[in-house]
């Protein structure tokens, strides 16, 4: 299971939010995610990406906000460093930048846009605004245990967590 989703997971459930998450390396089909989405009713959709198949995403993003009314994040390696050009190639709404957990959680309790560290975003004119960075948090003790149990872990091959002891690319 992929540790950083479940950290922030644990994190906005700690904060009282109902988290579900949907592992489409086990259910690739769209109908999977369409059917999960319409059953669910997210406030919000997020998705980890990467820069390895990164225009896969941006089709999945905008055929998504193509059928759904939903606000969309992303968020982890490839948006913290690209964040204003994935919000002019793709359809999602917010780029969380570096550290995810805070920034997330500020967005989805609805406090102002211009107000979230470590945010980029589209303003009503459609113009991108990018905010300024979030420090880095140390106290990475005092969060929640990744979420793994939201995870279908029967159904991976490996039955392991991935231990965490720091921040940032291995």
């Amino acid at each position: 299971p992929h540790a950083g989703i479940a950290y922030l997971a644990a994190f906005l459930r700690k904060s009282g939010h109902f988290v579900q998450i949907m592992d489409m390396r086990l259910y690739p089909e769209y109908k999977d995610l369409k059917s999960k989405i319409e059953k669910f009713k997210p406030n919000f959709i997020g998705m980890n990406l990467i820069s390895l198949g990164y225009i896969n995403s941006y089709k999945l993003i905008n055929r998504i906000k193509k059928e759904f009314n939903i606000p969309f994040i992303v968020g982890g390696p490839h948006p913290s460093i690209l964040e204003e050009k994935i919000l002019k190639e793709c359809n999602a709404d917010y780029v969380v930048i570096s550290e995810g957990e805070f920034t997330l959680l500020e967005l989805v309790e609805d406090k102002p846009l211009k107000d979230i560290l470590g945010l980029c975003w589209r303003n009503s004119e459609g113009k991108i605004m990018k905010n300024s960075s979030r420090p880095y948090y140390n106290e990475l003790d005092n969060l929640p245990f990744p979420a793994y149990e939201l995870f279908e872990m029967n159904k991976f091959l490996v039955r392991r967590i991935p231990l965490v002891s720091s921040r940032g690319c291995p």
